[in-house]
C-alpha cells in the first residue's frame, strides 16, 4: 500500500476531525450504516476541494472518484449534463496527483445489466477480496441500464499493538454546544524508555514536526497488504480552506522536517474512529446525460459507502461507490420539504374550509415519538 494513499486516509484524525464520530457500542462490534445526510456535522465527500468547515468532519475516499472514471471511459468522454452542475465538472478533472492505490487493492468496472456487468464484477470481488467482498444485487430487468462500481480495501496492522487508554481523551471540538466530549483512545499513556514494550512501540512511531501541542504531525508505521511498510499521518494543526490544500501543506511540512522519536514521559493519545456511512449523491439523481448515443440516460443511483476504524490494532478501509443509469424519463420528485400550502375545500365550492400555510415543522408529528 502506498504510503501517499494512507496519508489521504488519515490526515482528518488530529487536526480536521473537528467533530467526534459515532463509535459503536462495545468493544468491536461492526458500527452500522449510518446515512451521511442524517449527520449534522459530516460530510462525505468525492473530492478533496471540499471547504473545510468548523465543527465539522470531512471524509474523503477515492471510490466514487473511480466508478465515476469507469463510466468516462464506457461513454468516451466526460460525463455530460443535461443541466450543468459543479460536482460533475469537478468528477471530470478526475484525480489530481493520481490514486495511489495499489492494483491489488481495488476494482472498478462499468458495463450493461444485459451483457452481464454485475455478474462479472461479484465474480471479481470474490477473486480479489475473498469471502470478505461485497456482493452487488442484481435489481434490474432492464438490459439497457449502466452500471459503473468500485470497491476497495485497505489494511495497516500495528506491531505490536498500541495501549488501550486507561481514561478518556477529552476532544475539544467547536460543534458541540458543550464544547468537549469525552471518547475513547489508544497510543502510549506516558512513554517510558525502561518499558521493553514502549520501546518497541516507539520504534513505529515519528514525531515528524512539533510546535506547540496544538501544532504538531505524528507519523506511524505499520504493515500494510501482503505485509509491505505503510504509514498512517496525524497531523493537529490549523487547516487550510480545503481539504487538498490542507494535505498540500503537511506534506510540506513533512518534507522539510527533521523527525525525532517519542522521548521520556512523552504521551500519545488518538481517539479511536469506528463509523459506516453511506452518502447518496442527491444532486445528480434524475439529471440527463447529452453525451451523443446517452441522450435518454439519466442518472438513478449514485452511492458512496465509506466504512473505516482506526484504533490500537490499526486501520482498516472499506469503501465501495455505485452509480447506475436508466433510460426514459426521471421519476419526479413529489416530497414537501420544505415550506408549502394545504388547503381543504368542497369540490363544488370556490372557497376552502381550511387552509394552511406550512413553513415550520412544530405542527408536524415529530419522528422519534
Amino acid at each position: 500500500m502506498s504510503d501517499r494513499w494512507l496519508r489521504w486516509i488519515s490526515l482528518w484524525l488530529c487536526g480536521l476531525v473537528l467533530s467526534t464520530l459515532p463509535v459503536s457500542g462495545e468493544g468491536n462490534r461492526e458500527p452500522e450504516w449510518i446515512a451521511a445526510q442524517e449527520m449534522s456535522h459530516t460530510a462525505v465527500v468525492a473530492h478533496t476541494d471540499a471547504a473545510l468547515e468548523p465543527g465539522k468532519n470531512t471524509v474523503y475516499c477515492p471510490s466514487f472518484q473511480l466508478a465515476w472514471d469507469r463510466l468516462k471511459d464506457l461513454l468516451d468522454g466526460d460525463v455530460l449534463l443535461r443541466d450543468p452542475l459543479p460536482l460533475a465538472d469537478r468528477l471530470n478533472q478526475g484525480f489530481a496527483h493520481g490514486h495511489g492505490l495499489p492494483e491489488d487493492s481495488y476494482l472498478a468496472l462499468a458495463g450493461y445489466s444485459g451483457e452481464g456487468i454485475v455478474e462479472k464484477i461479484n465474480r471479481e470481488l470474490q477473486r480479489r477480496f475473498g469471502p470478505k467482498a461485497p456482493k452487488l444485487e442484481v435489481e434490474e430487468d432492464d438490459p439497457a441500464v449502466i452500471v459503473s462500481y468500485a470497491y476497495l480495501d485497505a489494511v495497516l496492522d500495528f506491531r505490536p499493538v498500541f495501549e488501550v487508554l486507561p481514561d478518556p481523551i477529552e476532544f475539544r471540538s467547536a460543534g458541540r454546544a458543550d464544547g468537549c466530549a469525552d471518547v475513547r483512545g489508544f497510543g502510549i499513556n506516558a512513554f517510558s524508555s525502561q518499558s521493553p514494550r514502549h520501546k518497541r512501540l516507539a520504534a513505529n512511531v515519528e514525531v515528524v514536526d512539533y510546535r506547540t501541542e496544538q501544532d504538531f504531525i505524528v507519523r506511524l508505521r505499520g504493515l500494510g497488504a501482503g505485509r509491505s511498510g505503510a504509514e498512517v499521518v496525524l497531523a493537529r494543526i490549523e487547516p487550510a480552506v480545503t481539504l487538498a490544500e490542507t494535505v498540500e501543506m503537511v506534506e510540506r511540512r513533512i518534507a522539510a522536517a527533521a523527525p525525532t522519536r517519542l522521548e521520556e514521559g512523552d504521551r500519545l493519545h488518538i481517539p479511536v474512529l469506528r463509523f459506516s456511512l453511506r452518502h447518496s449523491y442527491e444532486e445528480l439523481l434524475g439529471r440527463h446525460l447529452t453525451n451523443p448515443g446517452y441522450e435518454a440516460y439519466f442518472f438513478s443511483r449514485a452511492l458512496h459507502d465509506v466504512k473505516f476504524t482506526i484504533d490500537e490494532t490499526g486501520a482498516r478501509l472499506a469503501s465501495a461507490a455505485e452509480i447506475r443509469l436508466r433510460k426514459g424519463p426521471a421519476p419526479r420528485r413529489l416530497v414537501f420539504d420544505g415550506p408549502y400550502l394545504l388547503y381543504l375545500k368542497d369540490v363544488h365550492a370556490d372557497a376552502p374550509y381550511l387552509a394552511i400555510w406550512v413553513a415550520h415543522p412544530e405542527l408536524m408529528v415529530d419522528a422519534s415519538s
